[in-house]
């Protein structure tokens, strides 16, 4: 909890939901993170949270009240500010260009060219859906050119 407070909330979570919420004009409110829940949630002993095998117990005991059952149990979904799929099948032979060549991976020794070309391969066809693996990869090289 003190790690996703530290590290994913201000560099990943909140800047993406900030990004996205004023890019569409929404003005969005993180409730969960007011001082006194935050405060509060540390003193929780993870017993309490985790209850019966049950993720966040106490929290959807008290939400219970306000929320419907079926939600409460809903599956995690993940966030995307936009369609990967999508987009990446338009653009992503002009996007990845020269951080995803064949010449650039082999030169660079750290991946196997031959099974990434493949993966690359059928992304651009859309016949395979592992975006998020090839936006991963794409993201990696990007650094890789500024810090390795």
């Amino acid at each position: 909890m003190k790690g996703d407070m530290l590290c994913f909330l201000p560099a990943d979570g909140l800047y993406i939901s900030d990004v996205s919420s004023m890019a569409e004009g929404v003005e969005m409110r993180v409730p969960y993170l007011n001082n006194k829940v935050v405060d509060f949630a540390l003193k929780v002993p993870v017993s309490v949270k985790c209850h019966k095998g049950v993720l966040k117990s106490l929290l959807r005991a008290i939400e219970a009240e306000y929320i419907p059952q079926q939600m409460l149990f809903k599956g995690k979904r993940g966030f995307n500010p936009f369609k990967k799929a999508s987009w990446m099948t338009k653009y992503f032979k002009d996007m990845a260009g020269e951080y995803l060549s064949s010449d650039h991976l082999k030169a660079q020794g750290l991946f196997d060219d031959k099974a990434y070309q493949e993966m690359t391969d059928s992304v651009k066809a859309g016949q395979v859906n592992i975006y998020n693996k090839v936006w991963n990869m794409f993201i990696f090289q990007v650094w890789a050119q500024s810090h390795l």
